[in-house]
């Protein structure tokens, strides 16, 4: 069965810097060191804010039911956003293979 929505499901990979701890404990101050920002790939279906995406935010959801119910939505504040890349979008997915229940084993060959 086909999900249906009123418009096409977009699915990203977005790379974006996360906030995250300097040091394992006590240090000097003047002993700090700069090791660069913690970048983080994170993936799902696009929600925009008109979707129920969060404003100001990129919002992907990680699962998205065939009665649009979404679960595991992660909105990422857009400052941190370093690039967003189109993997696929729905209308694509004709081009991509699919796997069913009764022919799962096959693909693992």
């Amino acid at each position: 069965m086909k999900m249906e929505t009123d418009f096409d499901l977009v699915y990203v990979v977005v790379e974006w810097h996360d906030a995250h701890v300097g040091t394992d404990g006590w240090e000097a101050r003047q002993d700090l060191v700069d090791d660069g920002p913690a970048i983080i790939e994170s993936c799902g279906f696009l929600l925009t804010p008109e979707q129920g995406g969060k404003k100001n935010h990129v919002s992907i959801v990680t699962t998205w039911s065939q009665d649009d119910m979404v679960h595991s939505v992660f909105h990422i504040p857009e400052q941190m956003v370093q690039k967003v890349e189109v993997l696929v979008r729905s209308h694509e997915l004709a081009n991509v293979i699919t796997f069913s229940s009764a022919s799962s084993s096959g693909w693992r060959t």
